[in-house]
């Protein structure tokens, strides 16, 4: 409800506190502006950009139903802003019945603003004439009820009798209106009280986009909405909005969605309510709820309820958040506006391998679908590597750190032009500025004006367009796209390939329908202007009849250009880092020594502790023991035996073994003049008589020559195995040390 003007100051006292409390969105307002040229939007290109239209999208966020009526006419003053009954001095202007202030308080509004910054005092209306019209305005209104806000005099490039009258104005309001009347002169005028240059429009009269940008800020100061709206008794429970607050475009396993919930009425939450969020799956309509509990809520006050969710897998979601409770005055309202949320899968990243072997090249490798990243430390900053494989000089528990990443990995933005269009017509030019990086433009988005299968070209020139309006010679030749089945204020994608732009550099474009009679869309301005981006800026622009023809300036292209830029060694979405510690095998396969065997037992060979899947070469049988069953082999046979094992850490060792199959308690040839005792052996072997020999390994290599007769040998250094001793009289007999 709206509060009477009695009760207006008291109000305002008690909700100053309160700014953007979610009750104003409780009730609508309607607010009339009256003025002259500056609240009509002179100066401001787009228009979007003027205070007034500022404000009343403001005023929208907070409840889309309030309203702001501009009557607003360029050239006016106060006398053209008095009542209907009013009878203006001879020399003075009638007022205009259609933009006054009676037209004003018969559009029933909650509030009005009056805004005339200087026409008084140009056409020589001195202070005490525009304050008693002030005033008189303001009388009126307050007898209807309605409360009005006086914007002060703004500076202008005036003479210095003027530049007076403007001063005395701005004092008189300020003290007359007190909280009623709005600042627009501290910040725009320059040390002489003339406009400053940064704020100037270019003709010395008006601001330009800063210059509104420092007005609306002004008048969204004086707070006006918590003003002029009372609260009502009671709970209600709004669901106002949902936020992805840590947004990616291949998601998170910890993403966070958050509600915000408003009370809309005075009361407090007395008992937990249930905060629901509902997920449906847009490719195949599955929904899921899941909740969170809402203990406290004050009244006229915002909470704030966090939902994690995953979203690191590919995801098309639309969420949504409702809520109930008893206490709830109003249930009309207690389903939130949708959140959609898109993504891809997040990079994953599989570890091969982590562990290297004795003797080994040491291959690490890991696998994904993205590219790899190899670093020597946790903070990613020393890569050592790239790629799938990886082979280094690196030692037992070193460690590693590996990171997958999606490209493409440069910098990825847009710029938008003019966000409306009022104007279908067949051709635009503009020029594409790129800032400190060179850029790629990829793509534009535009809209299109005609209702058909279209071409559309484009045109580019080296520097700005600017001159070479009719000029074809000054042009490249077109690239070209096609759009099918186009239709009127739909959008289109536009692919020429890579245009490339130089940092610093301008480039001139002529966007056009190959068809004369098609049309893109537009939007008609009083001036050229800059629409900036990061890397990339939009300097529009003009409109231009088929093929370089009539020139219709100034004209802003509705469209989004799409670029890249610059090196972005993460990349679009990166992966977990996995920790890779190596390790290498310290574990040793060991059958044991050459051997001799009875051939009339059992062979059993069996892997030690800690090694297993050996593979048996000397026959198809494989596991973790060998069997050779009894009388196998003759007397005097030999077997040689190789193995091949893994360890616990996957490491393949390898070890062999010669056994010879005879009888245990002798290996010396039966006639032989020469014998060998002990025979197995452990330190030292004797023979029976002194004689030279020669003592060779299994393999046939001479390991010992005695250089003389010898009766015994030490052997204590020697490996296990078997040995073959031969005579100098040609007698060769086996023996076997084991330690």
């Amino acid at each position: 409800m709206k509060i009477p003007l009695l009760g207006l100051f008291v109000a305002a006292c008690s909700f100053q506190l309160q700014a953007q409390s979610p009750c104003l969105a409780n009730d609508t307002l309607r607010i009339v502006v009256i003025g002259s040229s500056t609240a009509a939007g002179a100066g401001a290109s787009p228009n979007d950009s003027a205070w007034v239209n500022r404000y009343r999208n403001y005023l929208k966020t907070i409840n889309s139903a309030n309203e702001v009526i501009n009557l607003a006419q360029g050239g006016y003053n106060t006398w053209r802003l008095m009542p209907d009954y009013f009878s203006p001095p001879s020399n003075r202007p009638q007022p205009d019945t259609l933009r006054n202030i009676s037209q004003a308080i018969r559009q029933n509004p909650d509030a009005i603003i009056i805004n005339l910054p200087s026409n008084d005092a140009a056409i020589g209306t001195g202070v005490n004439e525009q304050m008693s019209n002030f005033i008189h305005m303001d009388s009126l209104a307050k007898s209807a009820g309605i409360p009005v806000w006086v914007c002060t005099t703004q500076p202008r490039n005036f003479n210095a009798g003027a530049i007076f009258v403007q001063i005395g104005v701005r004092d008189s309001i300020q003290r007359y209106f007190g909280s009623r009347s709005i600042d627009f002169w501290t910040g725009l005028a320059n040390p002489f009280n003339t406009i400053d240059t940064s704020y100037d429009s270019g003709d010395g009269v008006h601001v330009n986009n800063l210059g509104h940008r420092l007005l609306f800020n002004r008048v969204k100061q004086k707070q006006l909405p918590d003003s002029l709206v009372v609260a009502q008794a009671g709970l209600d429970l709004w669901p106002k909005k949902l936020e992805w607050l840590n947004p990616s475009t291949c998601g998170s396993e910890h993403s966070l969605v958050r509600v915000q919930i408003a009370n809309l009425r005075l009361d407090s939450l007395v008992s937990s309510v249930s905060i629901n969020m509902v997920r449906e799956n847009r490719l195949n309509g599955n929904l899921d709820t899941i909740s969170q509990v809402l203990s406290s809520i004050a009244g006229c006050d915002y909470a704030y309820v966090d939902f994690i969710v995953n979203t690191a897998t590919s995801q098309n979601w639309k969420l949504w958040a409702y809520c109930s409770s008893p206490q709830d005055s109003n249930t009309s309202n207690n389903t939130s506006p949708p959140l959609y949320i898109q993504t891809q899968d997040l990079p994953s990243l599989l570890v091969k391998d982590s562990t290297f072997c004795t003797g080994d090249s040491l291959n690490l490798a890991a696998n994904s679908a993205d590219s790899i990243f190899w670093f020597s430390d946790s903070l990613l900053q020393q890569m050592v590597a790239t790629g799938t494989a990886f082979n280094y000089g690196l030692a037992q528990n070193d460690t590693l750190y590996l990171q997958a990443r999606r490209g493409p990995f440069v910098y990825l933005d847009q710029t938008q032009a003019a966000a409306g269009s009022n104007i279908n017509w067949n051709g635009a030019m503009f020029n594409l500025i790129a800032g400190n990086h060179a850029v790629v433009l990829d793509s534009i988005r535009f809209f299109s004006g005609s209702t058909a299968d279209i071409q559309v070209n484009l045109r580019t020139r080296a520097g700005s367009y600017l001159g070479h309006e009719n000029n074809s010679g000054s042009w490249s030749p077109a690239l070209s796209d096609s759009v099918y089945n186009a239709q009127i204020d739909s959008s289109y994608f536009l692919n020429f390939g890579g245009i490339s732009i130089n940092a610093g550099d301008t480039l001139g474009c002529y966007l056009h329908l190959e068809n004369a009679n098609h049309r893109l869309r537009y939007q008609s301005s009083i001036a050229m202007f800059t629409y900036a981006g990061t890397a990339l800026s939009v300097e529009a622009g003009s409109g231009i009849a088929h093929t370089f023809g009539t020139i219709y300036h100034p004209r802003h292209i509705n469209a989004e250009f799409y670029y890249h830029y610059g090196n972005k060694p993460n990349g679009q979405c990166q992966s977990d880092v996995e920790t890779m510690i190596l390790n290498e095998s310290e574990a040793q396969l060991s059958l044991g020594g050459d051997t001799l065997h009875d051939p009339s037992l059992d062979l059993v060979l069996k892997l030690p502790s800690g090694f297993h899947n050996a593979y048996w070469w000397i026959s198809p049988q494989a596991g973790d023991s060998l069997v050779i069953p009894a009388n196998s082999y003759s007397n005097s046979d030999s077997l040689w035996v190789v193995v091949s094992a893994n360890d616990s850490l996957g490491c393949v060792h390898t070890d062999s073994l010669l056994v010879l199959f005879s009888q245990t308690f002798s290996l010396n040839e039966i006639g032989a003049t020469v014998s060998i005792y002990p025979n197995p052996a452990q330190s030292q072997i004797q023979l029976n008589r002194a004689t030279e020999f020669n003592v060779y390994d299994l393999f046939g290599r001479e390991v010992y020559q005695s250089l003389g007769p010898k009766a015994s040998l030490s052997i204590s250094e020697w490996k296990d195995g078997l040995y073959i001793l031969r005579s100098s009289e040609g007698e060769s007999l086996k023996f076997l040390i084991k330690h």
